[in-house]
């Protein structure tokens, strides 16, 4: 049936893109997601002419009803301007600003689990895809929380939710100024910080990733900075069998989360 309100003839006016200065994310799963982890969304906007059979509209419809979010119906022009993406699926959604955790918080998290803290810092990851695919190997694989700095990095945005399948929703993202500073603090609490180079003999899979760690995930070409690669207590390498020397980050940081699974997993 239709939706209980309607934005009008499908011309887009300027007070409606002046509303869509804040976080908006679009994608059926993406926003599902959301709504299960219980993000604050103020508006939720559905296509107008969305095929009544679509796979995910009816627990769209459900979870939204029992959230007390009124669907906005609109064509496919304004929610491409909403979403800033033609490939919106059908559905957008405006946020509230998201809330970044500090650092104890999430080592208090992992203590509440009964688990050895198992971190993610991000050093130079500007790629909004990249960042997304890293958020979600990282949700997958158990991770507490991600560090990523607040400058020089790509952010949360609606593109890395998109693509982290939702994610970053579920993870606790800490922002901080200075990468440097809170490696020292980690170590202090009895953190062991791991980073990668192609350049050194140890391989990734002779670390003991059973105990409290840090792992640093660096930037394509570039790789983790030289002040922060200093700070490691230890630098570990995957292995490349052909011509090209370097993986993607999302990959690298993929096979270094899951050794860090299989081992744990191991001592159950």
């Amino acid at each position: 049936g239709h939706l209980p309100f309607k934005l009008g003839d499908g011309n887009v006016s300027a007070v409606i893109v002046e509303n869509f200065m804040s976080e908006v994310i679009y994608g059926k799963r993406t926003i599902i997601e959301a709504l299960k982890c219980g993000i604050n969304l103020k508006k939720l906007y559905i296509f107008s002419n969305m095929n009544a059979k679509e796979k995910y509209l009816e627990e769209l419809y459900n979870l939204s009803g029992k959230k007390r979010i009124i669907p906005i119906e609109v064509s496919r022009k304004e929610l491409a301007l909403i979403s800033g993406n033609i490939k919106h699926g059908g559905v957008a959604a405006e946020v509230s600003e998201r809330d970044f955790v500090s650092v104890e918080n999430i080592l208090s998290y992992a203590k509440n689990k009964n688990e050895q803290p198992f971190l993610l810092i991000l050093n130079g990851i500007n790629d909004p895809h990249n960042l997304g695919a890293i958020l979600r190997s990282a949700e997958c694989g158990g991770v507490h929380g991600v560090i990523i700095p607040k400058r020089r990095s790509a952010g949360i945005t609606s593109s890395v939710v998109k693509t982290s399948a939702g994610a970053a929703f579920n993870l606790m993202i800490s922002e901080v100024s200075n990468i440097s500073q809170i490696i020292s603090k980690l170590k202090k609490s009895g953190i062991w910080i791991i980073g990668s180079d192609s350049s050194v003999d140890r391989m990734y899979y002779d670390i003991d990733f059973t105990v409290p760690i840090a792992l640093i995930i660096g930037s394509e070409g570039k790789g983790i900075q030289h002040i922060v690669k200093n700070k490691c207590d230890f630098i570990v390498k995957i292995p490349m069998l052909g011509k090209i020397q370097s993986l993607n980050a999302s990959v690298s940081a993929g096979i270094l989360i899951y050794e860090a699974v299989k081992q744990r997993i191991g001592v159950k």
